[in-house]
């Protein structure tokens, strides 16, 4: 490992830049071999993280760098999603997003959190624990959505409606967290406070992106400029994910719904 650590460092390029290069070999060559025997490239990318992170050949050492890096990754990804999805599809997806999505978190959450009661832990802990398991990972879980050619299925949407609920509950869970961590005893009401904020917080965004957005890309299209539209395109991805970080909620969320 430190013959490896001393040939990466001896590569004459600035450490991000390096790191980089180590991210876009490891996915090539992740990619190629997992494809070649038929297994999903999100296991080589999970394997590769681990083999070339802290805790094994240290080829990665800025890990907060690299955290921000897969961060953009998916808010990028999701951004992508997001443009295959209309405002009224989504409005159509409602009852799965509210009821599907909450019933998978109500379930989940209580399973988990009376197996961890039964450990002995605190009740406090067990809905901690519960519901915080009960999340998915957006990227790992859409990127085999896409793999398999499943996102526009029945099963697709159901799943991509329950990763949508498990994003706004982000807020509402922390509130949850601090809540049973004060012994908060209106905690019902605050949390239905959170997940108000979090509603209100994705339609302001929704809304102010249709009153401002639609006319500046209406305009920068008419202008028929590609590097201005592509870096209001980046703009408009980064500051709804900005803003949907702000009110307590994931990145991801914003970028999805730009």
């Amino acid at each position: 490992m430190e013959i490896l650590q001393i040939a990466l460092a001896d590569i004459p390029a600035p450490s991000y830049l390096r790191e980089a290069i180590i991210f876009l070999l490891s996915a090539v060559l992740v990619t190629s071999v997992f494809q070649r025997f038929k297994i999903s490239p999100v296991l080589g990318y999970l394997l590769t993280g681990v083999i070339i992170g802290p805790f094994g050949l240290k080829a990665i050492s800025d890990i907060e760098d690299a955290r921000t890096l897969g961060e953009l990754g998916v808010v990028f990804l999701l951004f992508t999603i997001g443009l295959e999805l209309s405002a009224d599809r989504l409005r159509s997806m409602a009852r799965l997003i509210f009821g599907l999505g909450s019933a998978q978190m109500a379930v989940t959450g209580a399973i988990i959190g009376v197996i961890s009661w039964a450990w002995g832990n605190t009740i406090e802990a067990s809905i901690v624990l519960g519901f915080c398991l009960a999340m998915s990972s957006t990227a790992i879980a859409t990127q085999m959505l896409l793999e398999r050619n499943e996102f526009s299925s029945n099963l697709g949407r159901a799943v991509f409606a329950v990763l949508l609920l498990q994003d706004l509950a982000v807020a509402p869970l922390l509130v949850l967290v601090n809540a049973l961590g004060e012994g908060q005893s209106a905690l019902p009401a605050t949390l239905a406070i959170a997940l108000g904020k979090s509603v209100f917080a994705v339609g302001v965004i929704i809304l102010a992106g249709r009153l401002t957005l639609r006319p500046l890309f209406r305009a920068v299209a008419d202008s028929r400029n590609p590097e201005v539209l592509m870096a209001l395109t980046l703009l408009a991805i980064l500051v709804t994910a900005v803003s949907t970080h702000a009110a307590g909620l994931s990145m991801a969320l914003g970028a999805f719904l730009a």
